[in-house]
């Protein structure tokens, strides 16, 4: 039997944006704080302190670093023999993957739960999920908005230069507690077309921030229906002719903002 902590990881990973599911009482109260053993050490910095470091496996192409973390500290001990290990809370890693791209293996025996970095940012949301703050200063707004822009370009030449894509709809998706989260929505073209287009939004945006573009209208329709009521960011039929192509490229793509409610 796997871990009590997968099944709890997997329903939040699984449950629609905005949604406070049972399992999120849980996750707060027996993973967060969680011991996990990964490879790594703690190195002196200045003024006696210690910082914890952790070390990542390289992959091949596109995917991202591995960081196996253990859930028991003699398996950790197996399987990392050839090198130094800490341990740390759960909470370490989603802290590590704000600053680091990396995707997380959790093992626990023979079981093993594979969690993706935007995996693990969206477990960093639901842990804050619903809570009073402001989750971003001026500057980042500042940043990020910035960067949406040099995406959504960027994402319009994309679609432009595939003939089977029909529209594409992005914006900045706010939620109570939560970082601002870049969502989209590509109507027509392959499964592929998605993951490249969330794989071209990491030259623009910072590991901490969150790019999501759905295939198909995502959830129950909330966040689905919102996206769509929004002009889109690219639609191939206003780009036909050439007034129409010259008409998108000097048009600024404008990325609006949705206000999802927490329920």
């Amino acid at each position: 039997m796997a871990h009590p902590s997968f099944d709890i990881i997997s329903q939040l990973l699984e449950a629609d944006p905005g949604a406070l599911t049972s399992a999120l009482p849980r996750f707060r109260e027996e993973v967060w704080s969680m011991p996990v053993w990964a490879r790594g050490e703690q190195v002196a910095v200045a003024n006696n302190q210690t910082a914890t470091t952790l070390q990542l496996a390289e992959r091949e192409g596109d995917e991202l670093p591995l960081l196996p973390a253990y859930l028991n500290e003699a398996e950790a001990a197996a399987g990392l023999a050839s090198g130094s290990y800490v341990c740390v809370p759960f909470r370490f890693l989603l802290l590590f993957a704000e600053s680091t791209r990396l995707d997380v293996a959790l093992m626990d025996g023979e079981q093993l739960l594979a969690i993706s970095h935007d995996g693990l940012m969206h477990l960093r949301d639901s842990a804050v999920l619903g809570n009073e703050g402001v989750p971003v200063t001026a500057e980042e707004v500042g940043q990020l908005a910035q960067a949406v822009e040099r995406f959504a370009a960027q994402a319009r030449a994309y679609c432009a230069s595939h003939a089977d894509i029909a529209s594409l709809h992005l914006s900045l998706v706010s939620m109570t507690g939560v970082k601002p989260m870049l969502m989209g929505w590509l109507s027509g073209g392959r499964d592929e077309h998605g993951l490249a287009l969330e794989l071209l939004s990491r030259q623009f945006l910072q590991p901490s921030w969150r790019c999501r573009v759905f295939d198909s209208l995502p959830g129950e329709g909330r966040l689905g229906e919102a996206l769509t009521a929004l002009p889109a960011v690219y639609e191939r039929q206003a780009s036909q002719g050439w007034f129409g192509k010259m008409k998108q490229k000097l048009r600024a793509p404008a990325v609006q903002i949705i206000q999802l409610d927490v329920c």
